[in-house]
């Protein structure tokens, strides 16, 4: 199964930590958070990697280069203008002739990627969604794209909510992880700026194509302001110490 591993965003509110740097190549617990999620994907099983570029595309590649892409088969999608989740994997259309796996590449996290697999392939759904639930899991206090499911995983409703922190914790949230069927192309447009959240899983659920989502994670710590930054080093120091570990994913 190939991967979208979504890593052009230009981390505008973390300030001048992203001046100079790519989001996804800020350090924590000594590696970056790209190198995190390649190794986290590598030890899930997964080969073939499709990752985006945008802001920072030439040190990104420069550092994949240094690094022998870990092992991986990565194929690098240059993007001009930010195209966003969705319109970033329309725009590698080609590439999806099976499911395939969207990875948000600012995260950091645990999940259970085999057992989500698994339970797209059981539902047959367009899309399956990973989610995790604040109570149970280890999180940055990002909670912005809340997920209401009903018994049995289908998706009932979708409350996306940028840059607050003060939601309620009641429920699902987004883990920023997904299975998609190809035909989830079908509902992005093309040559557009195009999110999941935002435009396309309100079209399928207006159009009555079911949704599932699955939960998974024992954290999930994302990294958007320099306040979640440091709770993000902050608790992965935390987390693997009492863990035994010495990485983290």
């Amino acid at each position: 199964m190939k991967v979208m591993l979504l890593a052009a965003g230009k981390g505008t509110r973390l300030g001048s930590r992203t001046r100079k740097v790519p989001k996804v190549l800020i350090p924590v617990l000594g590696r970056t958070i790209l190198e995190h999620n390649l190794r986290f994907l590598k030890r899930n099983g997964f080969r073939e990697i499709i990752l985006n570029l945008h802001a920072g595309a030439k040190q990104v590649a420069g550092f994949l280069k240094r690094s022998r892409n870990f092992g991986l088969r990565i194929k690098l999608s240059y993007e001009e203008e930010l195209l966003g989740t969705a319109g970033a994997v329309k725009n590698m259309h080609g590439e999806w002739k099976d499911d395939f796996l969207v990875f948000y590449g600012d995260n950091l996290t645990d999940f259970n990627i085999p057992n989500l697999i698994r339970f797209h392939k059981k539902t047959g759904a367009v899309a399956t969604l990973g989610v995790f639930h604040p109570e149970r899991a280890f999180h940055t206090g990002i909670l912005a794209g809340q997920v209401k499911i009903k018994r049995g995983g289908e998706v009932e409703k979708f409350i996306e909510k940028r840059n607050n922190r003060a939601v309620s914790a009641d429920g699902y949230v987004n883990a920023g992880i997904a299975v998609f069927s190809p035909k989830i192309l079908e509902f992005i447009p093309s040559g557009h700026f195009c999110d999941f959240a935002r435009d396309v899983y309100p079209r399928l659920l207006k159009e009555k194509k079911k949704i599932f989502a699955a939960e998974g994670a024992r954290f999930l710590l994302a990294s958007d302001t320099p306040e979640t930054l440091r709770e993000t080093r902050k608790m992965a120091a935390k987390y693997f110490r009492k863990k035994g570990k010495d990485r983290c994913i």
